[in-house]
């Protein structure tokens, strides 16, 4: 698998087919629980066809997450070229600051990451922290 890694408008919009939002919270990352394959991954919109990027993500952000108070940016665009298929997406980074409180009995505190520091330094090197 390679990856290759845009400006933000160089790739076509149409062309957009996986939207990847890196959500913080308290100085953690929020991440979706996949109930079908019991794992975990960054949230990830589900682009209609009268939707932009950024209206699919804040969708995500407020419905699916549930925050009233957050920042959100895009970083940038990338294409994952696997088995002669390319796949081109758009990376966004989110800052909350407040949730809906109603949300409280379905939000779930785990720490799993074994190497965080990792992370953040990918997120410093993007310029994303």
């Amino acid at each position: 698998m390679d990856m290759e890694f845009y400006k933000i408008g160089e790739i076509e919009e149409s062309k957009l087919e996986v939207m990847i939002i890196g959500i913080e919270y308290n100085n953690e990352l929020i991440f979706d629980k996949v109930e079908d394959i019991e794992g975990w991954k960054l949230p990830e919109p589900n682009k209609n066809s009268e939707e932009c990027p950024m209206e699919a993500a804040v969708k995500v952000i407020t419905e699916e997450i549930g925050a009233v108070s957050f920042t959100l940016k895009q970083i940038e665009d990338f294409c994952v070229k696997e088995d002669g298929k390319e796949t081109y997406g758009r990376l966004f980074y989110a800052k909350v600051e407040r949730f809906d409180s109603s949300l409280d009995s379905e939000i779930e505190l785990r720490y799993f990451l074994v190497h965080p520091e990792i992370y953040e330094k990918l997120a410093e090197m993007k310029g994303v922290i």
